[in-house]
């Protein structure tokens, strides 16, 4: 294999440090095959010494890397685009440890539509169990929380319609979806959820309610 032409000092930097007796390892660089491909290699290089400690050669392991470099790549492209989805959508998506977790519950991802929608800042570490307590509705607060239990315990898919309390006093309607995600052996990951504002739905749906009895008065 041969050293691309971009890196023409890559050879002697790592003689010199096997002369002066160190070893050079995952050292990922590019080589050029005899064809022409570029390959990605991890190299590891140790110093040979005689019996006295002097360096008189090296050995070299070089490992093709290019398959897991594509799989990275491609792995930051899907982040990018997932990334990209959730912090555009109209709604709350969030990621929450199970019970089953050494941290239970914790809020380790919440988009930045819950700062755009509630008012709270979204960095997980002050969004934990006792912070959305304290903003559910005190008449929900009751009910959701024994529907938060159950779900725990069964593992069902989580679907309520709730108020919560924005950070500037005003009542919020949530529609919160959450599904448990498990591992290949049926383990607990995390649980995925995403609450859609529904403010105005339930706005309309009570004048549309308040009309319906009036009608019904006057008839």
């Amino acid at each position: 294999m041969l050293v691309p032409p971009e890196r023409p000092d890559e050879v002697p930097e790592i003689l010199e440090k096997i002369r002066r007796g160190e070893k050079v390892e995952h050292y990922e660089t590019v080589r050029l095959t005899k064809d022409g491909r570029r390959l990605d290699i991890s190299l590891t290089v140790s110093p040979i010494k005689d019996t006295e400690g002097n360096v008189v050669g090296g050995s070299t392991v070089a490992r093709d890397i290019t398959g897991r470099e594509e799989a990275e790549r491609r792995l930051r492209e899907a982040e990018t685009l997932y990334h990209t989805l959730v912090e555009q959508i109209p709604a709350i998506t969030y990621i929450q440890e199970p019970l089953e977790s050494t941290n239970p519950k914790a809020v380790t991802y919440m988009s930045p539509q819950y700062e755009t929608i509630l008012g709270y800042p979204a960095e997980s570490e002050v969004i934990d169990e006792e912070h959305w307590l304290r903003t559910l509705h005190p008449e929900d607060r009751e009910w959701v929380l024994a529907e938060e239990i159950r779900t725990d315990e069964t593992g069902e898919p989580f679907e309520v319609e709730y108020r919560v309390i924005a950070h500037d006093g005003r009542t919020v309607w949530l529609r919160d979806q959450a599904r448990l995600v498990r591992d290949q052996e049926g383990s607990p990951l995390y649980w995925l959820g995403v609450q859609y504002d529904i403010t105005e739905q339930k706005r309309i749906e009570e004048e549309l309610r308040q009309s319906e009895q009036l009608h019904r008065a006057v008839v």
